[in-house]
């Protein structure tokens, strides 16, 4: 099932790009594989580390003996297309790394991934687990398997951080955001080039990240989930994991050769690794290319059936942890769960979080690249993107489908990523491919101003009213900085700093803060959701709702919520509290912090620190 003339194992910026993308999820594979082994087996993180230091030098190893097995056959040397490559990675690692010098707020949900993972790298002499070392829970800890947890992507990057010596943090806003940003423009390269050669792929790539950074007009729009945030696994899942997943298949379908299926079991591995909803999307992508790929295909479907089987095998991993993680540990994930309370069910629901009534961006890209994609392809390639647009919008993503997919697969605050579904990469890289090779027709002056002319239409699209460019997410500058707001930061740093270690109630952001920066001050409240499905199951309801309104008190934002915080204040393990300064000067509160032995204090900036 080959789309072009030339193999593109033929030419050597194929090969490199694939090697490259064969290495690292190969590393994150191994990696999600020894975290889930050593989390059973309870194995230190020292010993982890270790053993994941070995794991990425042999799979350096095997990428090399990948790479040079296909390299020993016959390969053209394009060191243009090559070189054109490796200065559209590091431009997207710039531009990745720009969006992390700074932020004016805080994602909330970084307080579930990352602490878990600054824990283990503060404390590497104790044995790794499924317990919540964040949240304060008495004498039994809370317990989760893959939600609201750091998951074996933030555990990789503890490694990473126990080796070169370096905060976590660095290791997650510094170092992950420029290799991923580096990655985004390389593997919608090997996605395109599946179907033209080379040369037009890598311009189709650059064409394709251009339009996405131009699609930032909502939070879920695919120009926010790329660049500005690809350093959280969820959004590397959808920026990265999506298009790599896709062109590891259709290679796969390509060449039916053993590498190619160690690559597509890599891919899908590493993504189980990067974030828990991979267990839903991938095999709704699963299905959709699958598809695509028998659409195209001219041999024989008897053969094409064999080779699908073979497939299916790529995903053993994939397969069995779900299993495993859905028939033991289910959590209460229903329609009615606290996780899914701000979340529509139906189908129109998740649409509109694509849509910005001001300009609809991202609707509109999507209608443009699928016009133009189909008319600049033919032939097998039209059929596979017909049968893959097809399946997306038959079987998944409609008002029909949609409820039964919401309820039984999932789950209301995850549906809208099923739109990531939709070729929507692969089309925009199909058109600028296709603008090219349409170009390169044409005399070298005709080329030279329709490229001049495209490349200022992009750039000044970022600059011209009721713009949707992602540019205008980055809201403060500093480097090197990690993207958390600077006030809240240095606030969380300058209470670690003073306050000896222990349960801490606090206000949000600086409570999360505090437990990206430091393992040692489990919080009473970190955010809501996860906390109140924890606490539900224990029939604990009525505690953790008196805790986050105890946290909102203490931020000055809840009066009514003095008598919550007057009771918890009574908690045995409670060992210090961070208020606002102007809800700490009510005597009733000075009189509950000293009858409950909070007799140390400190101020810093707008807050009061106390502590017993």
């Amino acid at each position: 099932m080959n789309f072009t003339k030339n193999n593109p194992e033929s030419y050597l910026s194929f090969l490199v790009v694939k090697s490259v993308l064969f290495w690292l999820v190969a590393i994150l594979a191994s990696m999600t594989i020894l975290t889930h082994i050593a989390q059973v087996s309870g194995i230190t993180f020292k010993i982890y580390a270790r053993l994941g230091l070995f794991l990425t030098l042999g799979m350096s190893l095997l990428a090399w003996n990948f790479f040079r097995r296909q390299y020993g056959q016959r390969v053209l040397q394009d060191l243009g297309t090559l070189s054109f490559l490796i200065l559209t990675g590091l431009g997207g690692a710039f531009i990745s790394s720009f969006f992390h010098t700074g932020a004016g707020k805080v994602s909330f949900d970084l307080f579930y991934y990352v602490p878990n993972a600054v824990y283990y790298l503060q404390n590497p002499d104790l044995p790794m687990g499924f317990a919540i070392h964040f949240m304060e829970a008495g004498s039994e800890p809370i317990t989760s398997y893959f939600g609201a947890t750091s998951l074996p992507y933030e555990y990789t990057l503890g490694v990473l951080a126990y080796f070169l010596n370096i905060p976590y943090l660095s290791a997650f806003f510094l170092v992950s955001p420029a290799l991923l940003g580096f990655l985004i423009p390389l593997t919608l390269f090997y996605l395109v080039a599946q179907f033209v050669d080379p040369k037009p792929a890598a311009v189709g790539a650059l064409f394709a990240v251009a339009i996405i950074l131009l699609l930032g007009e909502t939070p879920r729009t695919p120009g926010t989930w790329s660049f500005p945030n690809v350093f959280i696994g969820k959004v590397f899942f959808l920026s990265t994991g999506i298009p790599l997943f896709a062109a590891a298949t259709i290679n796969f379908f390509r060449t039916y050769s053993l590498s190619d299926w160690m690559l597509t079991f890599a891919v899908t591995t590493a993504m189980v690794g990067a974030t828990s909803s991979s267990m839903a999307l991938l095999p709704v992508l699963t299905i959709a290319v699958v598809i695509a790929c028998a659409a195209a295909n001219e041999g024989s479907y008897k053969q094409f059936l064999k080779n699908a089987i073979t497939y299916a095998f790529s995903l053993s991993y994939l397969v069995l942890y779900t299993l495993l993680m859905f028939l033991n540990f289910h959590s209460d994930l229903s329609a009615n769960s606290p996780v899914n309370e701000d979340f529509p069910v139906t189908f129109l629901g998740h649409a509109g979080f694509f849509f910005e009534k001001s300009g609809p961006a991202t609707p509109l890209a999507l209608l443009g690249a699928t016009v133009l994609g189909l008319l600049m392809t033919s032939g097998k390639t039209r059929r596979f993107l017909l049968a893959w647009i097809g399946a997306a919008l038959v079987l998944f993503l409609n008002p029909i489908v949609s409820p039964f997919i919401i309820k039984y697969l999932t789950t209301p605050n995850i549906y809208w990523r099923v739109f990531y579904v939709y070729p929507l990469p692969l089309l925009l890289g199909l058109t600028g491919a296709g603008l090219y090779e349409y170009v390169e027709k044409y005399s070298r002056t005709v080329r030279l101003a329709f490229i001049s002319g495209t490349v200022f239409l992009l750039f000044i699209a970022h600059f011209v009213p009721f713009t949707t460019s992602v540019l205008y997410l980055r809201t403060e500058f500093g480097w090197p900085r990690y993207k958390l707001p600077a006030r809240f930061e240095k606030a969380a740093s300058d209470v670690i700093a003073v306050v000896p270690p222990g349960p801490m109630l606090a206000p949000l952001p600086v409570n999360g803060i505090i437990t990206m920066l430091s393992g040692n001050y489990p919080q009473m409240r970190v955010f809501t959701d996860a906390e109140r499905v924890w606490f539900r199951e224990r029939g604990l309801g009525t505690e953790i709702d008196q805790r986050i309104c105890a946290s909102e008190f203490v931020n000055g934002d809840e009066p009514d919520c003095l008598p919550a915080f007057q009771t918890l204040l009574e908690y045995e393990n409670l060992r210090s509290v961070v208020i606002a300064k102007n809800t700490a000067a009510d005597p009733r509160v000075q009189n509950a912090l000293t009858r409950n032995g909070f007799a140390n204090s400190k101020e810093i900036g707008d807050l009061l620190v106390y502590w017993r």
